[in-house]
């Protein structure tokens, strides 16, 4: 066997990136598609010492991770491949039928015979096929607070997250509370029903055994709990639970269940009166916790005995213990090990529609296992498809619109006796779902593929190449010729976040004037949207509104969200702690009842203090999220959360986790003053745990991830983002501020003066923060350099170049996330005076006026950004920076590196002509093209 190499050489692979991500799930796929025994090296320059290191991720046999770089490790490199590489390398097309084409029918009007490639071509993709996996967390309560606070707080964040490139959703039980007073008797048939329906089991020990019942309260008929009728009373609860899910369990595999062990040293310095929460309760537990840890040691099952911890002190009348990291890392190599291998991605091929309509499908599949049935929506929409031409589902940001959406798509599907053809859309699961163009085309390939009959008269390649108005001219062509008797039913759920603003304001997609019979358009749009009143001018439209839940509803709503984490509130008549839920005044919001569940499950207290809890939650949703504010200040601090928030919220697109921890590592640091020196490196004033804990706290403040993008923060709703901005963005200086920190660092991610980077956020984004960061004479000096501007070129972002020249035109309003105010308008005008202004704003215009002429060279030819600044006129200051670029260079000409290799053109024309038209929309390629200079002759 032979290996085929592939090499990384970076400055590490960093966890929890979009980078680590894509190399993994490269890996996963080119070792089980081609060859399992691909090499993996990746070699971390950053680090000097050479070494070889680890990663937790990345376990396979053949990923080695070094660090640093000399002669040996090179050696080491080559001696693990053989001469067999080179061979495979030009084989490999044979290997995998690479060559082959796929014969068409002989064509009945020619008599020669034709080879066409007549399928596309699939590829091979990863199928998000989403699984629920829960992790059941047993042990004694008192003893292991701190145990189970890390395994909540930073361990399962972070394995959650990790799952996902598994299409995992993980859950963990941690029963502390929900277990309700009222079912208290009930404790043992809880606690062992809640091991069985979880998938892993965490056995956590120290010296108690625990509360020992005086009696097992289980079903007499249900064979799981056969074997408690030979087990003797006196066992406690946390034995009993490992029994059930490790030692008589039949469904939890050999390494499913781990256990860890706390090494009893650690009391010798527990004082009164705590140490009696740490201590056996009797004589009589302190046997039987030795037999169960001599059991569990002998048992087979992964076990780290005698865990080293630390004794801290008491805060908040909670005992602190520390030092914990060697559990917590091992709690989470066991689990992702075994995640890795018992969930591993499922492989299919699919063309890039397919891969799209499965995201699609995926989405509304993972809001039915939670959705609470609202019957009389879901009635009144089923009636009324093939009557009306358009439902409209509208209600308030938060009101369950996505979901109705897709339990409609959901109930039309599952019905055995209908003729309907379902097409749905859900706005923003993907990049492209976003783009009215993308989701014209799908629907439309979906609707041809299901009537071959018209597959002639809507070539699908003519679809997937047209324009937004011939796709909509295609639809109402197709919907009329149209003749199959089932109804069509098109669902595009958020339809007001598509980026086409004319087709929000108008639907313009919809045919007008068209006989609608049983083809029924369902939107969703967001109650007192554009979507909204343009469906008011619209004929024959039906508008449901679904902003009120029923009071059965709400409680199913918390009842299912707590569930999935095993937990449940009491609903006693006289005790009810559900009634205080859904008696709040908002609690017809769904989104209110999701922020008071995900508050609740951050609770780590006993179930004392959840009935006081509830009482306190306030009773609109504007006042609760002040309260889960309030919360984070305290727990984190002001000045975090507020810079956190702040950047975030000041943030033109969407930041990684990456980004934002590198942004608050500078924040806290010593030096931010733009710009910044050419060694700079990041501080180091926050880690991936502090920050995973953070966004843990928070998460019901931020958005959901999509599917097929890098991990990012950004805030879920405007409404969240108001009170960001009143909160803690108070004045107009802490906003410049945020932008300046901004701008720094992608200053810094550029690669400072000389732009060598490929960071293409970070050319992107440069020169918008400098310029509404106050910092005008930067944002001038790098429009002006051409190093700056052959560094954009080269990461392809001509157009944003162009765009970013036409900032200084509009010096009051910017559209992206911000507004520059007067203040900011007095301070360009303090900088300079008028006529030196005036005169940068030249300069710049001739710039962009540059850029524009040779934009269809540069897209093409990025490289030759130097030869046409010398081909400009010798009066152009355009001119002069590469006159002045091409001096320096030669001043060190002993530095052979990135010499600039260009001719001075010697006929230049007495001015240089601006662009003036762009003709676009050719159906044909342009084969013949006449000119009139003068503009007399028509053609």
């Amino acid at each position: 066997m032979f290996s085929i190499f592939s090499i990384i050489v970076s400055d590490g692979l960093k966890a929890d990136t979009a980078e680590s991500d894509f190399v993994y799930r490269f890996l996963s796929l080119y070792r089980y598609l081609v060859n399992s025994e691909l090499m993996f090296v990746s070699i971390d320059l950053s680090i000097t010492q050479c070494s070889l290191t680890k990663s937790d991720r990345f376990n396979n046999r053949n990923d080695i991770f070094l660090s640093g770089f000399s002669d040996s490790i090179l050696q080491f490199i080559a001696e693990r491949g053989n001469d067999g590489q080179l061979l495979h390398v030009e084989n490999i097309d044979n290997a995998h039928d690479l060559n082959k084409t796929v014969e068409s029918k002989k064509d009945s009007q020619s008599n020669d015979q034709q080879i066409k490639l007549s399928t596309k071509i699939p590829m091979t993709t990863l199928v998000p096929h989403w699984r629920t996996v829960r992790v059941f967390i047993s042990s004694t309560f008192k003893d292991m607070h701190a145990e189970r606070d890390l395994l909540t707080r930073y361990v399962f964040p972070e394995l959650r997250q990790r799952a996902k490139s598994l299409f995992v959703n993980l859950y963990q039980t941690d029963l502390r509370w929900g277990i309700a007073e009222s079912q208290s008797k009930q404790s043992v048939f809880l606690c062992l029903n809640e091991v069985y329906r979880s998938d892993y089991f965490i056995g956590l020990i120290g010296e108690r055994y625990g509360y020992m019942p005086t009696s097992y309260d289980i079903p007499k008929d249900d064979p799981r709990f056969q074997w408690l009728n030979k087990v003797p009373i006196g066992h406690s609860i946390t034995d009993l639970e490992i029994q059930a899910g490790a030692f008589n369990s039949s469904v939890i595999k050999q390494n499913r269940a781990f256990f860890y062990l706390r090494d009893p040293k650690f009391l010798a310095n527990v004082p009164k009166p705590w140490s009696d929460d740490f201590l056996p309760e009797s004589d009589d537990s302190r046997i039987k916790i030795n037999q169960l840890k001599q059991r569990i040691r002998s048992s087979g099952f992964e076990t780290f005995d005698n865990y080293p911890c630390t004794w801290q002190g008491v805060l908040n009348d909670r005992p602190l213990v520390t030092d914990l990291e060697q559990f917590a890392q091992r709690v989470i190599d066991n689990l992702w090990t075994s995640l890795q291998e018992e969930y591993k991605p499922e492989y299919v091929l699919l063309d890039d529609n397919e891969i799209e309509d499965n995201q699609h499908r995926q989405y509304r599949l993972s809001f039915m296992e939670h959705f609470v049935s609202r019957n009389k929506i879901l009635q009144d929409t089923i009636k009324s498809i093939g009557k009306a031409s358009v439902i409209l589902i509208t209600g308030q940001q938060g009101s369950g619109k996505t979901a109705a959406i897709a339990a409609i798509a959901s109930t039309i599907l599952s019905r055995v006796d209908s003729n309907i053809k379902l097409y749905e859309h859900y706005v923003g699961i993907t990049r492209s779902s976003l783009n009215s163009i993308s989701m014209l085309r799908r629907l439309l390939c979906q609707m041809i593929n299901d009537h071959s009959e018209l597959a002639n008269q809507f070539p699908l390649d003519q679809i997937r190449t047209s324009n937004y108005t011939d796709l909509c001219k295609i639809l109402a062509d197709f919907l009329r010729v149209r003749t199959h008797p089932s109804n069509i039913v098109i669902c595009i759920d958020g339809i007001e976040l598509l980026d086409n603003e004319t087709l929000v304001q108008t639907l313009n997609f919809i045919p007008k004037d068209f006989n609608f019979d049983k083809i029924t358009f369902i939107l969703s749009a967001t109650e007192g949207s554009n979507v909204e009143e343009t469906c008011k001018h619209l004929s024959n439209v039906l508008t449901i509104n679904i902003s009120t839940l029923e009071l059965l509803e709400r409680s199913e709503i918390v009842r299912k969200h707590l569930d999935r984490f095993g937990k449940k509130l009491d609903e006693q008549a006289f005790s009810s702690q559900m009634k205080f839920i859904t008696s709040k005044r908002d609690s017809f919001k769904p989104s209110y009842l999701t922020l008071i569940c995900e508050e609740l499950l951050l609770m780590t207290d006993y179930e004392k203090k959840i009935t006081e809890k509830l009482k306190a939650i306030p009773q609109r949703q504007n006042l609760f999220l002040l309260e889960i504010f309030k919360r984070l200040d305290i727990l984190f601090g002001e000045t975090y959360v507020s810079t956190v928030f702040g950047l975030i919220y000041s943030a033109r697109q969407d930041l990684t986790e990456q980004e934002l921890r590198d942004l608050i590592n500078i924040f806290f640091g010593l030096t931010k003053t733009l710009p910044p020196s050419e060694n700079f490196s990041y501080p180091i004033t926050t880690t991936p745990l502090q920050l995973a804990d953070f966004i843990y706290n928070c998460h019901i403040l931020l958005k959901p991830q999509l599917y097929d993008g890098p991990q990012t923060v950004s805030i879920a709703s405007n409404e969240i983002r108001q009170i960001i901005k009143t909160r803690y963005i108070r004045s107009n200086e802490q906003q410049i501020n945020l932008y300046k920190l901004l701008a720094f660092y992608y200053w810094c991610e550029a690669t400072g003066s000389q732009w060598t980077a490929m960071n293409v956020k970070a050319f992107e984004h440069l020169p918008f923060y400098l310029y509404v960061g106050d910092e005008h004479k930067l944002f001038y000096s790098i429009l002006t350099d051409l190093k700056f501007i052959a560094g954009k070129c080269r990461v392809g972002l001509i157009q944003s170049l162009i765009d970013d020249y036409e900032l200084i035109k509009t010096p009051s309003t910017i559209a992206i996330n911000t507004q520059i105010t007067s203040m900011n308008k007095s301070k360009l005008i303090s900088l300079t005076n008028t006529k030196e202004r005036q005169i940068n704003e030249i300069v710049l215009q001739q710039y962009r006026s540059f850029i524009q002429r040779n934009s269809h060279i540069l897209a093409v030819n990025p490289s030759l950004i130097y030869q046409q600044a010398l081909n400009e006129l010798e009066t152009s200051p355009v001119f002069d920076n590469i006159q002045q670029i091409l001096s320096n260079q030669q001043q060190k000409s002993l530095n052979n590196e990135n010499q600039i290799t260009a001719f001075v053109r010697i006929n230049k024309p007495d001015n240089m002509e601006q662009m003036k038209y762009s003709i676009e929309g050719f159906t044909e390629p342009i084969r013949c093209l006449a000119v009139s200079p003068s503009g007399k002759l028509n053609m």
